[in-house]
């Protein structure tokens, strides 16, 4: 198969893509990936799916119509070259290192302020009270 065309059809996934592949249109779906691509293929059109990331373009694509998972921006490439694909990978992979660092930040101030709220609960006076009343020594604790 060299060509798939499955615009328009509201597919969340789609399979793993045969190596002769050369033509990828699956604009206007509810795609969140996209399968590993063929070394092969030249044109790709994915627009109009909430893509989450993209993986690594082959340097082969010369044709390119997408939104980018980052900035929700539509790229629209044509006449690439594999100096141009190579540095869209980079930006992509910078993109999405620096978008999993700001998840991880947001994460760690969450759990930061649920262990306190958690410290607070474990380690009340009225607590330790009660331990050190049952017979609990203050360096076991």
């Amino acid at each position: 198969m060299h060509v798939l065309m499955c615009a328009g059809n509201r597919f969340t996934s789609l399979p793993e893509l045969p190596s002769t592949m050369q033509y990828l249109d699956c604009n206007t779906n509810l795609l969140r990936i996209l399968p590993p691509l063929p070394e092969g293929l030249v044109t790709l059109g994915c627009e109009k799916n909430p893509l989450e990331t993209f993986p690594e373009f082959p340097l082969n694509l010369s044709s390119l119509t997408c939104d980018h998972p980052i900035s929700n921006e539509l790229l629209e490439v044509k006449h690439m070259t594999p100096e141009s694909v190579q540095q869209l990978n980079q930006e992509i992979r910078e993109g999405m290192t620096l978008l999993t660092q700001e998840s991880k930040d947001r994460c760690e101030a969450r759990c930061k302020e649920y262990k306190e709220e958690i410290m607070m609960k474990a380690w009340h006076p009225s607590r330790i009270e009660k331990l050190l009343e049952m017979g609990y020594d203050i360096e076991d604790m």
